[in-house]
């Protein structure tokens, strides 16, 4: 393997967040009974993997199921489950990157506050800087 990363992403939708909650088996966020602010309720979306001829680059997407309103009012919360998303993934074994999406990447300084709370290098949600 030659590297990881992962690549955190928020709920566009109550839709969207049901889904990240069928997928991790959470039952309160899919009914719709949580509204995806509880530090539980971040989790994977997929898996992404990459041949390369150096070597296999693996991606872990996480979810943080805020919606996007949510991720405005309570930029401090969403930073938090930010972090809580990449450390369940550092859990697995060590990251080369953390990628932002969507709003994620504008939370905490374009993710200047994420990366003074880690010890792995995160982008700044522009694709350049994740190149």
């Amino acid at each position: 393997m030659k590297g990881r990363f992962t690549f955190l992403v928020h709920a566009l939708s109550p839709v969207h967040r049901s889904v990240m909650g069928i997928r991790n088996l959470k039952g309160g966020l899919a009914l719709g009974l949580r509204d995806g602010t509880s530090a539980f309720d971040v989790g994977k979306v997929c898996d992404l993997s990459l041949d390369t001829p150096d070597g296999t680059i693996e991606g872990v997407v996480m979810g943080v199921p805020m919606l996007p309103a949510q991720v405005l009012e309570d930029q401090g919360r969403c930073l938090s489950r930010m972090a809580r998303a990449v450390h369940e993934v550092q859990a697995l074994g060590p990251l080369g990157a953390v990628g932002l999406g969507s709003l994620c990447a504008v939370v905490g300084g374009r993710g200047e506050a994420l990366a003074a709370q880690l010890s792995v290098p995160v982008t700044t949600g522009a694709a350049a800087s994740a190149w």
